[in-house]
């Protein structure tokens, strides 16, 4: 239940601050590469376990992914609306789980320094996030022999800093570096309609991620 909620106030928001950056003069789309790590209690070593069910909680290998935001700058403040992708290599005690895939959500801000847009900016920046991972065979239950793939949901609040190069009026190229602060809440079993259970122990799936991309204004 507090999942969905989360993801309908994330919608809400969405469709009012959309309507206000398609009205905006200032508006940008970004692209990125980044690269991310992940830790927290992503060790490879715990299970969460409920009854007859339980959870593998894998180490994940850092990996490169991508990203797509849409936005508005407004003195020298930028926000929108971003969507980033990760899949990771999931391993558990040592042997091979497989795939791990997280969908990122959120809104994202930056404050530019200086104000007056120069060849380089600096910015620094702060995001607030819903996600999904998916992770393959990390479900299991006593009365099966075989795992099936587990869906976890969570927030983040990632919190960086970086600069841009603005070799054009309308196009910037951004380098970021940036700390995900983000827990797991719920969990469930992959494609189950049912609401997922609730973690009383949050797990941590912070981790450093690491940009670059091109951004263009319109």
């Amino acid at each position: 239940m507090k999942t969905r909620i989360i993801l309908f106030l994330f919608i809400i928001s969405g469709l009012f601050g959309l309507q206000n950056i398609l009205l905006s003069q200032e508006r940008c789309i970004s692209l990125e590469g980044s690269y991310s790590s992940v830790g927290g209690g992503f060790d490879g070593e715990t299970s969460l376990v409920g009854g007859s069910e339980g959870i593998l909680i894998p180490k994940l290998k850092s990996t490169f992914g991508f990203g797509i935001s849409f936005g508005k700058i407004e003195h020298a403040m930028y926000w929108g609306f971003k969507y980033s992708r990760f899949q990771y290599d999931a391993t558990f005690g040592g042997a091979e789980l497989g795939k791990a895939n997280r969908n990122i959500y959120g809104i994202e801000f930056k404050r530019f320094f200086p104000e007056e847009r120069k060849v380089m900016q600096f910015f620094i920046s702060g995001d607030a996030e819903f996600a999904t991972l998916r992770i393959e065979n990390a479900f299991f239950k006593e009365s099966s022999s075989s795992s099936t793939d587990a869906m976890l949901f969570g927030v983040g609040l990632p919190i960086g800093v970086g600069f841009a190069i603005n070799p054009l009026k309308t196009v910037s190229i951004n380098f970021r570096l940036a700390y995900r602060l983000a827990i797991i809440t719920t969990a469930k079993e992959y494609g189950e309609d049912y609401d997922p259970m609730e973690l009383e122990d949050k797990v941590g799936v912070g981790g450093i991620n690491c940009g670059a991309g091109l951004t263009y204004n319109f």
